[in-house]
């Protein structure tokens, strides 16, 4: 630095508007040992301070009323008592209000200059920088853009659609008012001519020679620079139906699109137009290049899009693929396929989709261009991507190359949401509105498209592949975060459409650590088409859907099978709709606790890659007058699965049921053949599959009332059970072994060999029902008899009943089991398995109790399990 001998009798202004080169001449002022006051910005979390406000109210005034702002400021916010110290403190001030002050009202301040002169000896001199307008204000768009000033100003979506306008406004109200108080030597406009006019300026208060300014000036270089505009591709394709439209109206097309791309007056792009092979070198292509040409730079790209029917919804993204690897290879920073006969209804759309990537880069601490923002149809939902240049590192393209030949378009943009949700770089911009051919030619709504089905080949698997593909992206983004959303997904199956237990559940509230969507699907569509009153099924799901938005604000997607397909295949639906890491499975019977995906959430933060599920607690209600066949629904071992996870001895429990279970994400799928103990066969599967396992979540919680009706009601239900759950002896056979014949079976046996007698010797049926009599009271008479056993049932209830209640509760309680028992009869006689079945048992703990299956006592030949751990 140059020391120099300054007069403190002296100070210089200046009153240049802010990206004109004020903070260069400031820089320079500085080295030729000029003391230097830089007005701070208390907006700005970095070292630029072009705009010096202290709040966002203040920095809106600035923009739409700056002589209120600087008024304000002046009178109510200390403005004159800090510039009166300043200029006694300093030999040259700029920034922040300083450019301003030339429109304070009344002559405010010319007074204050002649103040200063009078009462402290100070000269108040003025200088100011200028640039060219246009330079000026895309300057200082980009500022705005970097700086997220719309943002921090609260500008609503009309008045950023306006802000070149009012910035230019501004700009020209400003120059007004400095030439009122500068002479034209005191306006620095073009660089070369600072030297001169400075030397000149600052005679009177340092000794700094035209060369010595000039070195300065050099050695200051350009301050507060704005960094490179990034480079937009926008993919424009030109498919086999365009040739068909005439010359003149493809021309019309594009120049509207190019037209409203142009709206922002930031927006640096090129245009990349996607044709087959045939076309390139036909004279309306060239045409068309020529005529883009001299507004925009122009690139062509082809693919063979002819295809078959059978990989023709792959055509789009190969020609997608194919524009998109030129434009990245001219520079674009990121691209978006847009058709002719799109319409832009945004003015300010790159400055959002530079905001936005600006944001992820920041959040993130990585490379501007990561991820995937969106633009936003009119419903404010994604509808086309704006794909980040990181994307095209990764993967040298927009799809992987061993992708290549099984991508649809559709399916495709929901893989990207999904690849870069997890990292909070999936963004939809909902103020860059698009408006698709499809929407402006037809004038209704677009009918949303579901998801493609899954498929054994092709691109319909992408949800299976998203967590193979999804590893390059977290491979890339480790060098700079490794901050990573989990992806969970809740699939609720329904036949009973309760909208009370649905809504409740779809309000969970959603920590901010996960994504999550809740999955509905209907299979039952004729009370759902009456319940909404709509013309089909499908139009009572999507009017559901948008119910259990509104009320519960998180993400819904509603499905209807168009028949009844049973509970497995209902719930295959739901996994395939689904793209998340983890899929949480409930009944639509359930009440879940508010907190139960919190919970969820901090045990797949600890557990370990090897647990492939978790399995969470779903618990009955105890209350002080609780029916007795209640609490014998409670304290029956076949409930016993609901509450394992609450069980010391289950930490690794073999499988939970779907009333409340959360599986990783795996390609197996329910098996069909079964209409009851499916959970049981897609448990084993999947740890068998994986060689992972499963573990308890005790604090994920949720309630399970009671099944409705009476005592034969309830017996049914496990009737039922057991008439499905049969095929688990066949599929898992490992996990049966013989024993003793059960109540059932020996009764079976008994009526096999007495009913001759009862008919040939006319004995009395009574005889035959006192038999039977006696063989339930002798099994019950051994449940009775285990006194640990009697107690810990009590514990079970909690609450304190009669003696005789308990007694009453265990009979009912074996009843239940016979009625299963006889359901697994039935169950193996249709499947013709009763001889192979007969005295087997399906040791439902999978080997996770010690010796179960030589722990029996033999009674009279009853069987009696001591189900050790299973009721703690």
């Amino acid at each position: 630095m140059m020391k120099q001998q300054t007069n403190r009798n002296a100070c210089i202004l200046n009153v240049g508007y802010y990206r004109t080169g004020s903070a260069t001449l400031a820089k320079a002022a500085e080295l030729v040992g000029l003391k230097v006051h830089s007005c701070s910005n208390h907006l700005m979390d970095d070292d630029d301070k072009d705009e010096n406000v202290t709040g966002t109210e203040s920095l809106k005034t600035l923009l739409l009323d700056p002589l209120q702002a600087v008024t304000k400021w002046w009178n109510q916010d200390n403005g004159k008592q800090e510039m009166e110290r300043l200029v006694q403190e300093s030999d040259f001030v700029y920034g922040g209000f300083v450019p301003w002050l030339v429109m304070l009202p009344d002559k405010a301040f010319d007074t204050f200059c002649n103040d200063m002169k009078d009462k402290h000896g100070v000269s108040i001199q003025l200088v100011a920088t200028r640039r060219h307008l246009s330079t000026f204000l895309k300057s200082e768009l980009h500022q705005w853009v970097i700086h997220d000033l719309e943002r921090k100003a609260g500008l609503d979506v009309t008045e950023r659609s306006n802000l070149v306008d009012l910035l230019s406004t501004r700009a020209l109200m400003h120059a007004a008012a400095v030439e009122m108080y500068t002479a034209e030597s005191l306006l620095l406009e073009e660089m070369d001519h600072w030297p001169k006019k400075l030397a000149k300026l600052f005679a009177a208060s340092a000794d700094v020679k035209e060369t010595a300014w000039a070195d300065a000036l050099l050695q200051a270089g350009k301050q507060n620079e704005s960094p490179k505009l990034p480079l937009q591709g926008v993919l424009l394709a030109l498919q086999h139906q365009d040739s068909e439209s005439s010359t003149e109206q493809v021309f019309q097309q594009v120049d509207e699109l190019l037209q409203s791309l142009k709206q922002d007056g930031l927006c640096n792009m090129i245009i990349v137009l996607g044709v087959d092979g045939d076309s390139v070198g036909k004279p309306t292509i060239d045409s068309l290049v020529e005529h883009i040409q001299e507004s925009v730079p122009v690139f062509l790209a082809t693919a063979n899009t002819k295809t078959t029917d059978e990989d023709s919804s792959s055509s789009v993204c190969r020609l997608w693929d194919s524009m998109a690897v030129v434009a990245f290879d001219n520079g674009a920073d990121w691209v978006t396929p847009l058709e002719l006969g799109d319409k832009i209804d945004c003015s300010f759309h790159y400055r959002a989709f530079y905001r936005a990537f600006l944001d992820v880069s920041e959040r993130l601490q990585c490379p501007l261009g990561f991820g995937c923002v969106w633009w936003s149809d009119k419903k404010g939902k994604r509808a086309a991507p704006v794909i980040g240049r990181s994307h095209y590192e990764i993967f040298s393209g927009l799809i992987a190359v061993n992708r290549w030949g099984a991508c649809n378009n559709k399916d495709f943009l929901l893989y990207l949401h999904k690849m870069y949700l997890r990292f909070e770089a999936s963004i939809l911009v909902q103020e860059a509105v698009l408006k698709t051919a499809q929407e402006i030619s037809d004038d209704i709504p677009i009918v949303e498209v579901e998801p493609s089905s899954r498929s054994v080949n092709g691109w319909l698997d992408w949800r299976d592949w998203l967590i193979e593909d999804v590893q390059p992206v977290r491979k890339f983004l480790s060098a700079f975060s490794n901050a990573e959303l989990l992806l969970l997904d809740v699939v609720i199956p329904t036949y009973r459409v309760d909208m009370c237990y649905l809504e409740r559940m779809c309000k969970l509230k959603v920590p901010a650590g996960l994504r999550t969507t809740f999955i509905i699907v209907v299979d039952n569509p004729n009370k759902l088409q009456k319940m909404f009153k709509a013309a089909d099924s499908q139009e009572a799901a999507h009017v559901m859907e948008q119910h259990l938005k509104e009320v519960s604000g998180n993400n819904i997607c509603v499905r209807c099978n168009p028949v009844n397909s049973g509970a497995p295949a209902t719930r295959n639906r739901g996994l395939d709709e689904s793209a998340a890491d983890y899929i949480l499975l409930l009944d639509d019977d359930v009440i879940p606790e508010d907190d139960l995906l919190f919970e969820y959430e901090k045990v797949l933060r600890t557990c370990d890659d090897s647990v492939v599920g978790l399995v969470g607690m779903v618990q009955f209600p105890r209350r002080p007058d609780l029916p007795m066949i209640h609490a014998a629904a409670l304290t029956c071992p076949l409930t016993g699965m609901f509450e394992i996870a609450s069980h010391s001895s289950f930490e690794y429990p073999a499988w939970g049921i779907t009333a409340n279970l959360l599986i990783k994400r795996t390609k197996t799928r329910f098996d069909l053949a079964y209409t009851a103990g499916e959970d049981v066969d897609l448990c084993l599967r999947i740890a068998k599959e994986t060689g992972g396992k499963f573990m308890s979540a005790p604090s994920a919680k949720v309630m399970h009332d009671y099944w409705p009706g009476g005592f034969f009601a309830i017996i049914h239900h496990f009737y039922k059970w057991a008439l499905g759950d049969g095929v688990l002896f066949s599929r898992h056979p490992h996990n049966t072994y013989k024993s003793w014949p059960n109540c059932v079976e020996f009764a079976t046996v008994f009526l096999s060999l007495w009913l001759p007698f009862l008919i040939v010797r006319h004995l009395s049926p009574l005889s035959l029902l006192f038999q039977l009599l006696g063989l339930f009271m002798v099994d019950l008479s051994v449940d009775l008899s285990d006194r640990a056993e009697c107690e810990q049932r009590q514990t079970l209830i909690q609450h304190k009943f009669p003696w005789w209640y308990y007694i009453l509760a265990q009979a009912i309680s074996n009843l239940y089991v016979i009625g299963f028992e006889i359901g697994r009869l039935v169950g193996n006689w249709s499947r013709g398995d009763v001889l192979r079945n007969a005295c087997t048992r399906y040791e439902w703990q999978c080997g996770r109790i010690p010796n179960l299956r030589a722990n029996v006592q033999v009674i009279d030949l009853f069987l009696h399990v001591e189900f050790e751990g299973n009721r703690d």
